[in-house]
């Protein structure tokens, strides 16, 4: 109304929608049969006069089409049955020129008459009147005839001469009558912000004050003005410098952003089922072929089900979709008998016809108006009559509810499994209807596909079998894709498609299509020369083949707006299952693999598996909602990106030629020095761990030697370094060939943060290998530092496994056994902290076993029976008894007494005023 089209808005759709009847309609031959021409009169006195003031301030770059609207006055005379447009729209560029030169409106004859009072060019503050009745062009014309609707509007067009860069285009018109289907009603709805900025909008109803408007504001639009002229009500909207609206791309078709307000006499939704009721009546009793074919059908059916097929059948694929929707047409159905007798009708027509079969079939059916595009949404709008663009129908069987759309053709099937499209509300056109109803979510369109690579040799010809099932609405449409198209033409299209992959392949046998009711089957079968080829020209005999599911690729949406304040539309339902199986000639080693990604909106599986030479890839992909919300559309797309890049496999053959050893294995000397660099590093560290020498962790009266549990930590210890050797020689940490997999960036595995992953590891262990050298040194020689280090020990080696899996388990790629593994390794390095660590804190025999320092190993004296004196400090001296089996550790008194540290046990500090003890 207020807006014009604009480039991506297709969430405006329901603009022109509120000036249509149900389906878009074509227009009549481009032929004016009876010589209407446009009137040319002054403007009606109860408008309401506005202009622009002062230049625009926007700019040149805000412009689609390189002009746009400045003004936009729209008044309405709702007793005068009259609508007034004021518009001025300024040329901003040549292609603007191209694009905004013509003057043009669409209206009915059959009611309307058009009015046009000015139509001017404004040059630099001049006047160019470009107003001529008998320059106007009157014609009908056909905008989509494959729609088969036609409405006899015709289409007024001004072609404007001389319109320049920077002028200003500015006309009026009116447009007298109103559909008399209305029953004297009048309701609307109007845009009031576009997509494009605009200096001025004006809007005015007047309408008198017996009858009351009902309005509604949608999108945070603004409310009116309301006064009162002579006996009428007016309301009014002056909105200056209104800002464009620009929508992001993607969007569910029920979704639209701009502020809207509803305008309705209409008070309820019961009052337009009344109104649907007027125009939507049926016969109890048929006559003619009607009543033969209810007879046939009643004949050949004895159950309720059956008849209901039968019918909607016939209705579906016998009445052809056809449409004259001039004046009240539009709105009001035309009589079955007509419909059946012509066997064509639009989705009033045919919906209608259906009632009445069904009704005369013992069947208890009643038409029910729907929005195809705003769905759900009208619930929120003001009851209307133009809320609603289709007619579909509801229909009891056996006391449970169904719908069906008799505009759909070649639907199969169980009539519990037909599908009827997602339509979100209707309104029932029967009597005790009193509100609109929510239709249930069909989710019945399946897709399963099964391929088959048949491989005899390596490297020779491969057959490809293709099965595709499709279930549901997905059946409807491949039955009517395949009665509409060429099949040698469709058995191309697929071979092209393919070729993007497989270059070399061609056509084995010819493509079959099989209708089983509820499913319709295609079988394919081609051959490819080229399935393994060479992927590296250095290395011929190389080969490698890659599988992709490109019809799933197909059905994942990555929006074109990732970042976005409006939700994303998702094509719903979707049930699609792809099934590859690649036979091989040989037996392969192949890791078995699963993967899930979901959200809220979408899920997908992919599982590998391997049994007797067949390798089997399996995924699925569903939608679960018909949208998502922009506050998720970051981790939708995230997700949808995941998904994307587990979609396909590959294999590598690689033939031996000496050895294996040879034909598989290259040493990456790069990570060799590298080991060895560190390796001279942590040897340097470890010698420094083997000197730190503290004391004891506390006095003592005796030692003990290795025992009790210490056995199955000296166990631990000895074996340890040699796992490590093996983990480090085992895993291709040394493997050129698995590094250039995961570096390179043509690799199909390039994977930069598992290469840095790769580096930690080998670096950690072998620190952890000098680590658990240097611990089974200290633990045998009972070295007081042993403790410490062995508790430090555990506690990193258990923090590095957990944050080692942690990493490795984010990453895409990893098989359900690699998960396993490593979560285990884990588990048995936090309960090998958890217990030992706990044990070489509290154990006396750990306190009494570790008591020897470095001093101690290395310097150990002589000793005789005889009392031996040495100096301490100035303060002090140490007298030995007997013999004594350490050295004797110079450490000053206050120091030992108050840290009571370990002491000899023949041993005791003096003063050295004091007497030592006699020998006892």
């Amino acid at each position: 109304m207020l807006s014009r089209v604009q480039p991506n808005s297709n969430v405006l759709l329901g603009v022109a929608l509120l000036s249509l009847l149900f389906l878009s309609p074509t227009r009549l031959p481009a032929k004016n049969p009876a010589g209407e021409k446009v009137r040319v009169g002054p403007r009606p006195a109860w408008v309401k006069p506005i202009a622009l003031e002062g230049p625009s301030a926007i700019k040149a770059e805000e412009a689609s089409d390189g002009y746009l609207y400045l003004l936009k006055d729209y008044q309405v005379n709702v007793a005068g049955k009259t609508e007034y447009y004021h518009l001025v729209r300024k040329i901003y560029s040549e292609t603007g020129v191209q694009n905004g030169s013509e003057i043009e409106h669409t209206y009915d004859p059959a009611y309307e008459k058009l009015v046009f009072h000015e139509a001017k060019i404004i040059r630099d503050g001049q006047v160019i009147d470009r107003l001529d009745a008998a320059k106007f062009k009157v014609f009908g014309r056909e905008t989509s005839k494959e729609s088969h609707l036609y409405d006899g509007s015709l289409t007024a067009l001004l072609i404007l001469e001389d319109v320049r860069k920077g002028d200003l285009v500015e006309y009026a018109f009116s447009c007298v009558g109103r559909n008399p289907v209305y029953q004297d009603r009048y309701f609307s709805a109007f845009y009031l912000r576009n997509y494009d900025p605009m200096e001025k909008m004006h809007l005015r109803i007047i309408s008198p004050t017996l009858r009351k408007l009902n309005l509604t504001f949608l999108n945070q639009a603004p409310e009116p003005r309301i006064t009162t002229e002579g006996g009428h009500v007016v309301h009014e909207w002056n909105l200056d410098r209104v800002p464009g609206l620009a929508t992001d791309a993607d969007l569910p078709s029920w979704y639209n952003p701009y502020p809207l307000v509803w305008i309705s006499e209409y008070a309820s939704w019961a009052e337009v089922k009344g109104w649907a009721l007027s125009l939507y009546r049926t016969s109890p009793t048929s006559t003619g072929r009607m009543a033969d074919k209810i007879k046939e059908i009643l004949a050949q059916n004895r159950a309720p089900e059956r008849r209901l097929e039968a019918a909607l059948r016939f209705v579906q694929d016998e009445v052809r979709y056809t449409g004259l929707e001039s004046g009240i047409s539009g709105y009001q159905p035309h009589p079955p008998a007509q419909v059946f007798e012509q066997r064509f009708g639009d989705c009033k027509d045919k919906s209608l016809l259906l009632c009445q079969m069904l009704s005369q079939l013992g069947i208890e059916a009643h038409p029910a108006l729907v929005n195809t595009v705003s769905r759900q949404t009208i619930k929120t709008w003001a009851p209307s009559p133009v809320a609603f663009n289709h007619c579909i129908v509801q229909a009891v069987v056996n006391g449970k509810t169904y719908w069906y759309d008799p505009t759909m053709t070649n639907q199969r099937g169980s009539y519990q499994d037909i599908y009827c499209p997602n339509y979100g509300a209707a309104l029932v056109v029967k009597e005790d209807t009193q509100g609109l109803t929510d239709m249930p979510v069909s989710r019945n369109a399946k897709v399963r596909v099964n391929e088959s690579f048949a491989v005899d040799t390596l490297g020779g010809k491969v057959e490809l079998s293709i099965e595709t099932k499709y279930l549901g609405y997905e059946a409807d449409a491949q039955r009517d894709y395949y009665a509409t198209t060429n099949l040698r033409e469709t058995e191309k299209a697929y071979l092209n498609y393919y070729a993007r992959w497989y270059p070399s392949i061609r056509v084995n046998k010819p493509l079959l299509t099989l209708d089983n009711g509820g499913e319709f089957v295609t079988y394919e079968n081609y051959q490819i020369d080229n399935f393994f080829y060479a992927s590296d020209s250095s290395q011929p005999k190389n080969l490698e083949c890659v599988t992709y599911p490109q019809t799933l690729r197909d059905k994942i949406l990555i929006p074109k707006n990732s970042i976005r304040t409006m939700p994303i539309g998702l094509s719903f339902p979707t049930d699609y299952e792809h099934l590859t199986r690649i036979f091989l000639p040989e037996s392969w080693t192949v890791t078995p693999e699963k993967k899930t990604v979901a959200d809220g909106a979408v899920s997908f599986t992919k599982e590998i598996s391997y049994d007797k030479e067949i390798i089997t890839l399996r995924y699925t992909y569903r939608t679960l909602a018909d949208h998502v919300s922009s506050a998720n559309s970051a981790a939708y797309n995230k997700k949808q990106n995941e998904i994307i890049n587990a979609l396909g496999y590959s294999l590598t053959y690689q033939p031996s030629t000496t050895s294996q050893s040879e034909a598989t294995f290259r040493i990456n000397w790069m990570m060799v020095l590298l080991a060895v660099m560190f390796l001279s590093l942590a040897g340097l560290a470890g010698y420094r761990l083997y000197h730190y020498d503290p004391l004891p962790l506390r006095a003592t009266e005796r030692s003990e030697n290795i025992g009790g549990w210490l056995i199955l930590v000296a166990i631990g210890l000895v074996v340890s370094p040699f796992k490590i050797l093996i983990f480090l020689f085992t895993n291709n940490f040394f493997d050129l060939a698995v590094w250039e997999t995961i570096t390179q960036t043509t690799s199909a595995a390039y994977n930069p943060g598992l290469a840095a992953l790769i580096v930690t590891e080998m670096i950690f262990n072998l620190a952890i290998l000098v680590t658990s050298v240097v611990c089974a040194l200290l633990f045998f020689g009972r070295r007081s530092s042993f403790p410490k280090i062995f508790i430090l020990y555990a506690a990193v080696n258990a923090l590095f496994v957990v944050l080692d899996t942690a990493l490795v388990s984010g990453m895409n790629g990893l098989t359900e056994s690699d998960a396993r593994s490593n979560t285990s390794e884990a588990v048995r390095a936090i309960v090998y902290a958890a217990i030992w660590i706990p044990y070489f804190y509290l154990s006396q025999r750990v306190k009494r076993t570790f008591v020897l320092t470095l001093e101690a190993r290395e310097g150990v004296m002589e000793s005789t029976p005889e009392t031996n004196i040495l100096p301490i400090s100035n303060e002090a001296v140490f007298v030995d008894h007997g013999t004594v089996d350490s050295p004797k550790r110079l450490v000053h008194e206050r120091e030992a007494i108050a840290e009571q540290r370990w002491m000899p046990p023949t041993a005791m500090l003096l003063r050295k005023d004091e007497e030592p003890p006699d020998d006892k």
